[in-house]
């Protein structure tokens, strides 16, 4: 039997879920765009007003569990890989909370945000590190995440070097990891 069926992969998740949330909880204010909310940790750890969140998810059967869940709050089905967010209106910060990884062309989505922002609104996104990617590869493959989590992680199934940088403008940046405490390689580029 796998540790994924045994209950050690929900509990991995859940316990990175949680670091997650503690990492965001400062940055996260005002009206919320969640993309790639999943589950909706960002509603159950946060409790956003209704009207001041929406979250987008390309997983039909995770947003028809989600309104049922969460009635009153507003999900979207989307694959932002493929399509464009269908809003007009401007958000005081969107999330991306471990969503890049999983998308084959992550530029494309990053170049549309600021025109999602309000003038001081803000980006907050998690991406896993290069040893994180290689620990999910090696994780997945042994049970401890599921498969189809890894599977899905395309930023690791090419050399992500060859991936073209999107300056974001200033006021737009991705916030920085205080972890880093400035080095060049964790410096926001543009």
């Amino acid at each position: 039997t796998s540790w994924a069926s045994n209950g050690m992969s929900l509990r991995v998740s859940q316990y990175l879920e949680g670091l997650r949330m503690k990492a965001i909880r400062q940055y996260v204010s005002g009206d919320i765009l969640d993309i790639g909310c999943g589950y909706g940790s960002v509603v159950r750890t946060f409790g956003p007003a209704r009207e001041d969140y929406m979250g987008i998810e390309h997983n039909l059967k995770i947003v028809h569990w989600l309104k049922k869940q969460y009635p009153g709050y507003s999900f979207l089905f989307l694959d932002t890989d493929i399509d464009l967010i269908p809003v007009s209106r401007k958000f005081d910060t969107i999330l991306m909370i471990a969503v890049l990884e999983h998308l084959a062309h992550p530029e494309r989505l990053i170049a549309v945000l600021p025109e999602l922002l309000k003038p001081d609104g803000r980006i907050v996104l998690t991406t896993p590190t290069p040893i994180g990617g290689w620990v999910h590869t090696i994780g997945g493959g042994v049970g401890v995440f599921s498969r189809e989590a890894k599977d899905d992680h395309k930023a690791f199934d090419e050399d992500c070097a060859d991936r073209p940088s999107v300056p974001i403008p200033r006021r737009d940046r991705a916030l920085h990891n205080p972890a880093c405490k400035g080095t060049s390689r964790c410096r926001a580029r543009g």
